[in-house]
């Protein structure tokens, strides 16, 4: 497992929520027009095909957010098991938690010198834990 696969999965989820947003929006500014004219049955209206586009989106954000909440938990255990607990902290914070480095100074009390540091070693000892348990060079 790879310290970024939860930060560039929230990352896809975001997009996907903005596109859901911005399909809500056009949809709900579509107008509909009466003209009197009967509907054509094989072609659907804009709204239907906006709201199969919104469902299927939100069925695609939901599946990968279970994805999100299995890889946390994973990524979590992973880094808490393979690194001191300070620099975990850190990794945790931003890895799992997706959170600022602004943030994680404010929340850390630490200068952001101390917290660049924590967060050298840390990512030092994860990979140099995956490397000799894979042989893998990461």
């Amino acid at each position: 497992m790879e310290l970024k696969s939860v930060y560039q999965l929230n990352k896809q989820a975001k997009i996907l929520e903005e596109k859901v947003s911005g399909l809500k929006d056009a949809r709900s500014n579509l107008v509909p027009t009466l003209n009197g004219l009967p509907k054509s049955h094989s072609a659907g209206s804009k709204v239907e095909d906006l709201t199969i586009k919104i469902l299927a989106l939100e069925e695609e954000l939901t599946t990968l957010r279970e994805q999100i909440v299995t890889s946390s938990v994973e990524l979590a255990a992973a880094i808490t098991e393979r690194v001191s607990s300070a620099a975990s902290r850190i990794l945790i914070a931003r890895y799992v938690g997706c959170s600022s480095w602004r943030k994680i100074i404010a929340e850390a009390h630490y200068s952001p010198q101390h917290v660049f540091r924590l967060h050298a070693q840390g990512v030092k000892q994860f990979k140099e834990t995956i490397k000799n348990v894979h042989g893998k060079n990461f």
